[in-house]
């Protein structure tokens, strides 16, 4: 076959892949409206659904017989479902900004590019954007490989504490390559800005290429990046990305401690917001116990033992006064916040055990969410 006559037959595989991709994309728009046809009244409809998201991709990834690799074919369906999505609404995502941060790469990894990005000044601030319905969903970091968890992201679950309203939904994994930017020479950098994981990441690196140089937190690499522009003899910790968006060159690539740098972002939403499940594999939960009592702590987790639960994750926090009991004195008390994994066959049946267990042994408990394991 000569060259002209494979290009035709690419020619008319294109017109076929177009009329089929519009169709499926009708198909999606019918879906977007019989979910709010039929939705509960007091509730809204979820056009997102991680579920049905990641039974789409085990689904392609296993007709694909090659030669494309499984990760173009998900990047492919990444931009499709995101097309889709934004046929049946016009969707917003809140994450911490500005624009070229980390976990805007995060948020397009996970909704693609045919949605709408609103960057927040911190965490915080994508916990409010959700609460006051100006974004359906937030992306938070939670916690990386090297640095462990976002204490940020635990503290606005903490302060909402009362609020029903936030819940995890989703989660994606970024791997992260941290690059020192800068406008001049090695040698004559005085301060460095980045986020302070950025910062614990690169540690090592830093101490021994630049120990004089001033360590300047930022609430985001990609702001750090946007001071550095501005200043002279100042450089950045980000992605390569914030060098082309602020002009800055990149000096060194790859200055992470460790290799496989990573960091794993919850997607939250509203609670009536929440997507139908029916097998999430994994849950995370918050609770505080009376401290007075020798093994309330252990009387709590050993319900998660009981019922053959796999804790992956245990962090506390100071519990912020969300104590009801005015017996109790609320300085000194921790919130305890677990993530775990739920191989059980019926998931929900499982978890809704397990709160009510935990309610017998807790001062506090709130579920913050059941949803599919990313890995």
């Amino acid at each position: 076959m000569d060259l002209d006559s494979i290009r035709n037959k690419i020619s008319s595989i294109d017109q076929d892949l177009v009329k089929i991709l519009n169709e499926r994309a009708e198909l999606s728009v019918i879906v977007g409206k019989t979910k709010k046809k039929s939705s509960d009244p007091s509730s809204s409809p979820s056009i997102y659904v991680p579920e049905q998201e990641k039974a789409v991709f085990n689904r392609v990834i296993g007709l694909n017989t090659g030669p494309l690799p499984n990760e173009a074919i998900t990047s492919i369906y990444r931009e499709i479902m995101s097309a889709s999505i934004s046929l049946q609404e016009n969707i917003q995502i809140g994450y911490l900004g500005p624009s070229g941060t980390f976990g805007h790469l995060a948020a397009k990894e996970k909704f693609g590019d045919s949605v709408s990005y609103i960057p927040c000044k911190t965490i915080k601030d994508v916990f409010s954007a959700v609460e006051k319905n100006q974004v359906d969903y937030g992306l938070v970091p939670i916690e990386n490989s090297i640095f462990g968890c976002v204490v940020q992201t635990l503290d606005s679950f903490n302060s909402l504490a009362t609020s029903k309203s936030i819940i995890v939904i989703s989660e994606v994994y970024l791997p992260l390559q941290q690059t020192l930017l800068a406008n001049c020479k090695l040698d004559k950098i005085k301060k460095i800005y980045s986020h302070p994981m950025a910062f614990g990441q690169a540690q090592e690196w830093l101490s021994n290429k630049l120990p004089n140089a001033q360590q300047i937190e930022t609430n985001s690499t990609a702001l750090g990046a946007q001071i550095a522009s501005t200043e002279p003899y100042s450089a950045a910790i980000a992605n390569s990305l914030c060098g082309a968006m602020y002009g800055l060159e990149i000096l060194e690539q790859d200055i992470s401690s460790q290799a496989g740098n990573t960091t794993r972002f919850f997607v939250i939403s509203q609670e009536k917001k929440k997507p139908a499940s029916k097998n999430p594999n994994k849950m995370l939960a918050m609770f505080t116990v009376d401290h007075r009592k020798a093994g309330a702590l252990c009387l709590a987790l050993e319900v998660f033992n009981r019922k053959n639960i796999n804790l992956t994750a245990i962090n506390s926090r100071p519990a912020l006064g969300f104590i009801a009991d005015s017996s109790v004195s609320k300085n000194w008390h921790y919130m305890f916040f677990v993530e775990a994994i739920i191989s059980d066959t019926n998931p929900n049946e499982i978890i809704d055990s397990v709160i009510n267990e935990l309610n017998s042994h807790c001062l506090y408990v709130k579920l913050l969410g059941m949803y599919p394991n990313s890995l």
